[in-house]
């Protein structure tokens, strides 16, 4: 059996949760599919070395360090594509693997340079989407920079993995370039996990001082490309509504500080969060012990064409979601499936009518198993199965 070398190309720490459940699980995923392939994986890691390992069951990362600096990253970029460059001549690469746009644009570049077919994966906006966020000017060199990379990437890709079934009508207005031959793979959750005993659960309610309660689960961070200001005033209506029975579960290394001072400000009892860091690994038994849970994004158009895991993690938990609107498909799933609330505007009727919904949608006993099957229909890992075989195929390299 002939060996497939291939190079994935991040721009993601080592230790990043976007490594480690968002890029490991696929390459794992590949790895049984084709047992003929390996794999070179390229981060950019923060501070000291990394704890990862060298190899991992037919995985070699690749490390390089990262910076924060425009110059730093141009000369940091300019010699990782070198040194991958040269891997790929040396080391008889098949082909070159980049997730999302940022790691396209070095992929690109290897690809390019080394004659090596790339395969674009989890493709969505990304220089445009922070734009609209705020994060980044129209004017600067990391937007044109970007902008540019990601209209050729596209179009120099061998294969093509949308997150969602609407990114070729994206390509096609701004690109100006339509994608023949394109797969489907939103962000998947290995849906295994999240069955979770009941001992366990209870066991965890007790340490958390949890009964009855109605519990609001969120994970991740606020700012950025998330809502601040309006999750907390969500956050007071619920308990308006719902009065000392309302609780959040805080699954973030937001600083205290922060969370109290958006606590004060919005008139909700700082006193109502629960707030825990956790790894990965646990993510699912503490959203076994939570009521709902809520996916902050802001309602940027270019949110219509990414995928946020968290929703899918709800859903794999079996919870009902308040989303705001236009984020991926998952916003229009939630309305047609009735599964939560999509949130039309941010003012205190939409957010009273989103308690009304939610306190409906839990008198429903089958609710959990309704929403655990539409994880099974959207986030299940037989979709990326599909679209890598798909891909793969393109790329010429065979099980």
């Amino acid at each position: 059996m002939s060996s497939n070398k291939i190079i994935a190309v991040t721009v993601w720490s080592a230790n990043d949760p976007l490594i480690k459940v968002y890029t490991l699980p696929y390459l794992r995923l590949i790895l049984s599919m084709f047992p003929s392939v390996s794999y070179y994986l390229q981060t950019f890691d923060k501070g000291s070395p990394v704890q990862a390992p060298k190899h991992d069951n037919g995985i070699s990362y690749i490390h390089a360090s990262f910076s924060s600096s425009f110059i730093g990253k141009v000369i940091q970029y300019v010699r990782t594509i070198i040194k991958l460059v040269l891997l790929a001549r040396n080391k008889d690469v098949a082909a070159v693997h980049a997730f999302c746009t940022p790691g396209a644009m070095i992929g690109y570049i290897v690809s390019a340079l080394s004659g090596k077919p790339l395969l674009i994966d989890s493709l969505e906006p990304h220089a445009e989407c922070m734009v609209e966020s705020g994060t980044w000017s129209r004017e600067s060199l990391y937007f044109k920079m970007l902008f540019f990379f990601e209209k050729l990437s596209v179009k120099n890709a061998k294969a093509i993995i949308c997150v969602t079934p609407t990114m070729p009508s994206y390509v096609k207005e701004k690109y100006d370039y339509e994608i023949k031959d394109l797969y489907f793979k939103p962000a998947c959750v290995d849906l295994r996990s999240f069955e979770v005993a009941a001992n366990n659960t209870g066991n965890l309610k007790r340490e958390l001082g949890i009964s009855n309660e109605i519990i609001c689960a969120y994970v991740g961070k606020f700012g950025d490309l998330y809502l601040e200001d309006e999750v907390f005033e969500f956050f007071a209506e619920c308990y308006a509504y719902w009065g000392g029975r309302f609780k959040v579960l805080l699954l973030t290394n937001q600083s205290d500080e922060y969370l109290n001072k958006k606590s004060v400000e919005s008139n909700f009892p700082f006193g109502n969060i629960i707030k825990k860091f956790v790894s990965p690994v646990e993510v699912p038994l503490y959203l076994s012990t939570a009521s709902f849970a809520i996916s902050p994004l802001k309602p940027i158009p270019t949110r219509r064409y990414c995928t946020p895991i968290k929703t899918g993690e709800y859903w794999a938990a079996g919870l009902p979601v308040v989303i705001t609107r236009d984020i991926s498909i998952d916003s229009d799933i939630i309305e047609q499936k009735n599964i939560g609330y999509v949130l039309k505007e941010f003012t205190i009727n939409e957010y009273k009518n989103a308690c009304l919904t939610i306190e409906s949608l839990l008198q429903d006993r089958q609710l959990h198993s309704k929403v655990k099957d539409v994880a099974k229909e959207y986030r299940s890992f037989e979709l990326a199965e599909r679209a890598y075989a798909g891909a793969f195929k393109q790329l010429n390299i065979s099980r």
